[in-house]
């Protein structure tokens, strides 16, 4: 992730939250639990709900939020004093932002960061996080900084890159060539905004070619800059230097200039659910359905009737909606709502494995580092592991648990499969990380499990578009057949950061005909700010 030297070269409940439980040992015969979530058991109720009795009272309302991730929160903290109501398939919100509780502590499982907005990202968005009191523009800095400092990671605990056995402050090696490049990302600075969809239309060309061809005419692509390329592409979009666009490429370089030392970053112990929390508490609970999931969405007259089935209570609910805003994964259309499924149906989705190994409180070590970034295989293999993030270097001392959050991205045709223990072997996938993150401590695995108190797992089959070519600025509500049903999340022709998922929220609101967006005044600074957003 350390874009900042790069650019300075230049300058547990058993329906609604399943779980795959096992028990596994070390050759100290020292055992933990491993437990596994995914919501994929839940999503196969779509196909048992014609079993489920059906609840006679129908209910009524004028919006319909399908999805408790960013994107559906966004939206419903604009509707909260309207008509609405939100479900969300998971006991909990959060979607690939979520987060879960062991003992007194508190970890992500998802999307676990984000940096200070520079002024020429999106208005409306960072009016959005200032109106809930998340972001503050600051006139020295002449950025937007997030209000609960104790969540910042100061620069020296940024992170540490282990490549095979050896160890150096970052992931992209510093060359000629990297200088090179770096000079020409320069160029770009200030014109890639986000959200995407406001770049000029003189650089959506570069939507239209790899990056990995990009880079491959500007400097000598030698294996080992790939392998730091694909890392990073990886990182954030869940793709390769040789899968993503050169738009997506170019972005991730030149919209955050990390030259600039004053910045910092933002990221809670519970990852991005802090954002979902914050949004979550502007609105009623009783507009909140969790642990409920949509069976079936058919046009009527005045809207549409929606099938929900009550995931707890094994029945089906009846709503009558006005309009829908749906958040959710959009392969489950082709179940859901037909109709629309072949705007989406070629999407790349990248599948996301999250391991979260709780500590003994007696794991004592002087590598301290936030982001542990490791390159242990080649990347182009199915399965990819990219390291992991340190809770000790976070904030909220609330925590009583060291957690070590571990990142796993594979390629999309594994998503078929994660969803089962008898397809894939995830006690062997555990102990394979273990391994792997006690080389970076300089131990072996026999040294280091018996630290080990339980590991967690969330499988996000569907947790990222891929920003392959042509995937940016064709956005499918543009050809959706029915306008009383509008399309967000970062599945809509968005790169996969909180921003965009929080703009695809409010553009939603817009397209139903709804103006709950206060005039209010015009975000007031001056001059162009100097940071920048990322999020995993």
């Amino acid at each position: 992730m350390h874009r900042r030297k790069f650019l300075q070269l230049s300058a547990l409940s058993a329906l609604s939250m399943p779980f795959f439980q096992c028990e596994t040992k070390n050759t100290q015969n020292i055992k933990y639990k491993i437990a596994i979530h995914s919501d994929q058991s839940v999503g196969h109720l779509i196909w048992q709900g014609d079993n489920f009795p059906v609840d006679n009272q129908i209910q009524k309302t004028e919006f319909l939020v399908v999805g408790g991730g960013i994107a559906g929160l966004t939206a419903a903290t604009k509707l909260k004093n309207k008509d609405f109501f939100l479900v969300e398939i998971d006991e909990q919100l959060g979607g690939t932002a979520s987060a879960f509780h062991y003992e007194k502590t508190i970890f992500g499982q998802g999307a676990h960061y984000d940096l200070a907005y520079p002024t020429y990202f999106g208005e409306e968005v960072l009016q959005f996080w200032e109106d809930i009191k998340i972001i503050t523009f600051d006139k020295l800095t002449n950025y937007w900084q997030f209000n609960d400092k104790k969540y910042m990671i100061s620069g020296e605990k940024e992170g540490y890159c282990y490549d095979k056995g050896v160890f150096r402050d970052d992931v992209m090696p510093q060359t000629p060539e990297t200088e090179k490049l770096a000079k020409i990302f320069e160029s770009f600075d200030k014109k890639m905004k986000l959200p995407t969809r406001l770049i000029d239309k003189e650089f959506h060309y570069l939507n239209e070619i790899s990056f990995e061809n990009y880079l491959s005419k500007n400097i000598d692509l030698n294996e080992t800059l790939r392998q730091a390329f694909d890392y990073q592409m990886l990182d954030d979009f869940g793709g390769t230097s040789e899968e993503v666009s050169a738009l997506a490429g170019i972005y991730y370089y030149a919209s955050r200039p990390y030259y600039d030392e004053t910045k910092m970053i933002f990221s809670p112990p519970e990852g991005n659910f802090y954002f979902i929390q914050k949004m979550a508490n502007q609105i009623s609970k009783e507009k909140i359905l969790t642990s409920h999931l949509v069976k079936k969405i058919k046009e009527q007259k005045n809207g549409f009737e929606v099938e929900i089935i009550d995931v707890k209570n094994k029945k089906v609910k009846i709503i009558h909606t006005k309009k829908i805003i749906y958040t959710a994964p959009k392969h489950t259309l082709k179940y859901i709502y037909p109709n629309d499924y072949p705007l989406f149906s070629q999407q790349l989705q990248s599948p996301w494995l999250v391991l979260n190994f709780i500590l003994k409180d007696n794991f004592i070590t002087a590598k301290n580092y936030w982001q542990n970034e490791m390159i242990t295989d080649d990347l182009r293999k199915p399965v990819r592991f990219l390291g992991f993030v340190d809770s000790e270097t976070q904030g909220g001392e609330e925590n009583s648990k060291r957690v070590l959050s571990a990142y796993y991205v594979f390629k999309p045709e594994y998503r078929a499969v994660l969803g089962s223990t008898k397809a894939f072997d995830y006690e062997k996938l555990v102990e394979e990380t273990i391994e792997k993150i006690a080389k970076y401590f300089h131990l072996t695995a026999p040294l280091f499990s018996p630290y080990i108190e339980a590991v967690f797992g969330k499988i996000m089959g569907h947790a990222m578009p891929v920003p392959n070519l042509n995937y940016l600025f064709k956005n499918p509500n543009e050809a959706r057949k029915n306008k009383g049903i509008v399309y967000a999340g970062v599945d809509v022709a968005r790169l996969p950061l909180m921003l965009e998922a929080t703009d695809s929220g409010l553009e939603a609101i817009k397209m139903l005909n709804f103006s709950s967006v206060k005039n209010k005044k015009k975000i007031g600074y001056s001059g162009w700010g100097q940071a920048v957003l990322g999020t995993k």
